[in-house]
């Protein structure tokens, strides 16, 4: 696992993540919207998804369907593009309300903002060892 595809309108958030995960040696690409999320998991096909549930409304999706995180997700897998990479939702939301449709689009763990550095890292070390995860 080498390549995270960071999903979040939030530029603090991706900042963040981006300078954690290139300590790690992570590869990390960035996406503010969905539609950009959309061409990032078609054209760079990451290892790993950090995944925030809110997304802004752009040009592209005209405040349709993607600005749902989920919803990109399962768009992404359906068109076989992301069918077998493994999500972390990372939400200021409350994990127990998504947790029916986190386990639908198969998610695998949530973090609530802010993040843990250590948690995150812990979990993704997990899944490149091939751990088991649940939500």
């Amino acid at each position: 696992m080498k390549k995270i595809l960071v999903i979040d309108d939030n530029k603090i958030i991706l900042k963040c993540l981006f300078f954690l995960l290139r300590k790690e040696g992570y590869e990390v690409l960035q996406a503010e919207s969905g539609a950009e999320a959309v061409r990032l998991l078609r054209t760079q096909k990451p290892d790993l998804v950090l995944l925030d549930l809110n997304l802004p409304p752009d040009s592209i999706d005209s405040g349709g369907l993607f600005h749902d995180g989920l919803i990109v997700i399962d768009w992404a897998r359906r068109m076989g593009f992301a069918e077998k990479i493994p999500v972390f939702i990372i939400s200021s939301k409350d994990p127990a309300q998504y947790q029916d449709r986190a386990h639908q689009y198969g998610i695998v763990t949530f973090f609530q903002k802010p993040v843990d550095g250590g948690e995150l890292m812990a979990a993704i070390k997990s899944i490149q060892r091939g751990e088991a995860f649940t939500c």
